[in-house]
């Protein structure tokens, strides 16, 4: 183009210069309008939604008339926050929509630990409320024991301490635990023939084992005078409010360790050890205690 220009008269040259820069500018000035344009069209929009333009509205973008053309069908649809995790506000102040996002920090540990919490309060009053004591009658429930015949029983603790039967009962966590299978159930092995002199009919011990466990550990440490009866499913521990939680320790739930003498199915005397402790249950003090109720 320049070589054109150049090979021109001076007069055409120059008439030739002047139409170039006309163009030009009012090509310059047809941009500037249509950026003046888009500018007041902005202006207007941002009057009427406040941060539309980048679309902090509450998901109310600006859309172009040829947007709003455009078939909604298919279309993903505004997913607003869930509302347990935010909670969203909007306020109308002066044809402004001012926008307002409130975070409220859901702790769902601390409401499951608190719910745990309470639930094992509420647990530990049931218990405490239920709790076995001198005076209460023996609630009903079912025992199992292998006979000497090495036949599978079931008993009821209705008919275990039934009327006119003077029972020794105590209960361990577990069978073949060290405790439990030294001291324990020994002592009551030893003494059994000095309690019946006492005034005792049956001695049986009890514990959250099935009857198989039972008789095999019976059949262990020769406790032929003492009845091994299994609550495998815990239920008379249960009713007797005695419940160890032994969880911590992999044995699950487990039976306090206690001793007791029965009456005519009322509990007589009865004697609870905290956790898996071994100092108030022991066979002498029950010994002495059926010395004392027979004098």
């Amino acid at each position: 183009m320049f070589s054109v220009v150049a090979s021109l008269p001076t007069t055409a040259r120059g008439v030739t210069t002047r139409i170039t820069t006309g163009l030009r500018l009012r090509g310059r000035e047809e941009g500037d309008d249509v950026g003046r344009r888009r500018r007041q069209q902005q202006q207007q929009c941002c009057s009427s939604l406040c941060f539309c333009c980048c679309g902090a509205d509450g998901g109310k973008t600006f859309t172009s008339p040829d947007e709003k053309k455009r078939p909604t069908k298919g279309r993903r649809p505004f997913l607003s926050s869930p509302p347990h995790l935010t909670t969203t506000k909007t306020t109308r102040t002066s044809s402004r929509r001012v926008f307002d996002v409130s975070t409220k920090a859901v702790a769902y540990p601390n409401e499951r630990e608190d719910k745990q919490q309470q639930q094992q309060q509420q647990h530990e009053r049931e218990h405490h409320q239920q709790l076995i004591k001198k005076g209460d009658r023996i609630p009903t429930s079912s025992l199992q024991y292998f006979d000497h015949e090495g036949n599978l029983q079931s008993i009821e603790t209705s008919q275990l301490c039934s009327k006119g039967k003077t029972i020794v009962v105590f209960a361990v966590p577990g069978a073949f635990l060290p405790t439990c299978t030294n001291k324990h159930l020994p002592g009551f092995i030893d003494l059994a023939a000095k309690m019946k002199q006492a005034g005792c009919d049956l001695i049986a011990c009890v514990s959250v084992n099935d009857a198989f466990v039972m008789d095999a550990w019976g059949k262990a440490v020769g406790a032929a005078p003492v009845l091994m009866c299994g609550d495998g499913s815990g239920d008379f521990t249960r009713k007797l409010g005695c419940e160890l939680d032994l969880m911590d320790k992999g044995l699950g739930v487990r039976s306090r360790r206690y001793a007791m003498i029965v009456k005519d199915g009322i509990v007589e005397y009865i004697e609870m050890e905290r956790g898996g402790a071994f100092t108030r249950s022991r066979a002498e003090d029950v010994l002495q205690v059926l010395e004392e109720i027979k004098s």
